[in-house]
């Protein structure tokens, strides 16, 4: 009969293919730890890149359609603006055309009274005119007054001598 007790050969041998076997055993669990990590990390980043793109594209819209929001309200405030600058050129004409006229007008007054004013002082000038001329005769002869009359130079006469000047008669 055979002795069946195993026999230290038998569980060296025993504890090398457990070895061995344990040895294969963790070797295949870290490639499929591995392979599945490696896999995981892909799934993650292209989750998380799919994530960001329609994060970002998201984003992206929301920023051009302000964009283009801010645009149009741009676009309508300069249309105004057009417009109004247009009402403020069209009322700065007006007022234009309005100041030309009054000042137009105001030449024109200015003219009539400084015609006004020489034809009332020519009249005055020709009333006085001949009293003027007597007055300037007077003033170029020789007179003088002597007592309550005046005395004249009569040139048909001597020199030297004066003449009393007749008094007009109260009429």
């Amino acid at each position: 009969m055979q002795d069946n007790t195993p026999t230290l050969d038998d569980f060296a041998e025993f504890l090398r293919l457990f070895q061995t076997h344990c040895q294969t055993t963790l070797n295949n669990t870290e490639k499929q730890l591995l392979a599945s990590v490696t896999e995981q990390k892909q799934i993650l980043t292209q989750t998380v890149q799919k994530e960001v793109n329609e994060n970002l594209k998201q984003s992206l819209q929301e920023y051009w359609q302000q964009i283009e929001q801010a645009n149009r309200q741009l676009v309508q405030q300069a249309t105004e603006v057009r417009t109004q600058l247009g009402e403020i050129t069209a009322a700065n004409k007006k007022l234009l055309f309005k100041a030309q006229i009054l000042a137009v007008v105001a030449l024109i007054l200015s003219c009539c009274a400084l015609a006004g004013i020489t034809m009332y002082y020519k009249k005055i000038v020709d009333k006085y005119k001949p009293d003027a001329e007597l007055t300037r005769l007077i003033n170029a002869a020789d007179i003088y007054k002597c007592d309550d009359n005046l005395c004249a130079s009569v040139s048909k006469e001597k020199r030297g001598k004066y003449h009393i000047i007749k008094k007009r008669h109260a009429q």
